[in-house]
């Protein structure tokens, strides 16, 4: 589409727009394709995602500018009021929109549903992935423990109900962050390669190889004083935060317009 456009007219101005999550080792948004490919200036959907792309050799200093995304509204939650206001504590599943994703996650669940009677699963499947493709391949999902539902509400009224999200490589998991979840990725025995989005994070996410793992995630806080934890999550706030900082048009429109003075 740059090249297109150039050919027609050379002083054209290109803007590259990174708006969602950035993994670990994505190395091709840093590969320079030459004058007609690359754009002449990059937006970003946060400060954090700036700052990764400004470490990357390969965009030979193209200017990098924070606009902001639509993702991340701005939540103002009481953490400890929304811990209190459900007595049930709840964990929400959220795989990303393939088919084997929902399968590893929705299977892991499944076989630790037993071991919590006491903590509520809600599955949340991405909008792109039918519940009955997923219930073709695991006939279990028709017919679940008590502890485990599907969820059938918006994702913004699921992290009201729910203080852990279980999660790979969903970039939900970053709302999820900012509406007081505890992240918990699961890394499957054998993986090598990370997917998870929030690979910066160390301190409030925890890393789950097994059942064994997510029990003691899950009894560390529901035995810690809810200060103590609001305290902690405080810190991985400001992460989010960061990540997706809420739209700026002013600041858009002056990277499309570069050096010429801005219109109304």
């Amino acid at each position: 589409m740059f090249a297109a456009a150039r050919s027609v007219n050379p002083r054209i101005r290109c803007i590259g727009y990174h708006h969602a999550i950035l993994f670990p080792r994505q190395h091709a948004i840093g590969l320079a394709l030459g004058h007609y490919y690359d754009p002449d200036v990059i937006c970003t959907a946060g400060d954090v995602t700036r700052n990764i792309l400004e470490r990357i050799d390969g965009l030979n200093g193209k200017p990098l500018v924070t606009v902001g995304t639509h993702r991340q509204e701005s939540l103002e939650i009481s953490f400890s009021q929304k811990v209190r206001s459900n007595p049930t504590p709840a964990c929400l599943v959220i795989p990303d929109g393939t088919l084997r994703e929902c399968l590893l996650l929705f299977d892991f669940v499944l076989n630790a549903a037993s071991m919590f009677s006491a903590i509520t699963f809600i599955l949340r499947l991405h909008p792109v992935m039918p519940l009955s493709t997923v219930m073709g391949k695991d006939k279990r999902l028709r017919f679940l423990p008590d502890n485990v539902k599907i969820s059938h509400e918006t994702i913004d009224k699921d992290f009201e109900m729910c203080r852990w999200a279980l999660y790979r490589g969903s970039g939900a998991a970053i709302r999820a962050v900012a509406s007081g979840l505890r992240p918990i990725y699961f890394k499957p025995s054998g993986e090598v390669l990370s997917i998870d989005p929030l690979y910066m994070m160390q301190k409030w996410k925890r890393v789950v190889e097994n059942t064994i793992d997510l029990k003691l995630a899950l009894d560390y806080d529901l035995h810690s004083s809810i200060e103590n934890i609001e305290q902690e999550w405080l810190h991985a706030l400001d992460f989010s935060r960061q990540y997706y900082t809420p739209p700026n048009l002013e600041i858009f429109c002056r990277s499309v317009a570069g050096d010429q003075e801005l219109k109304q």
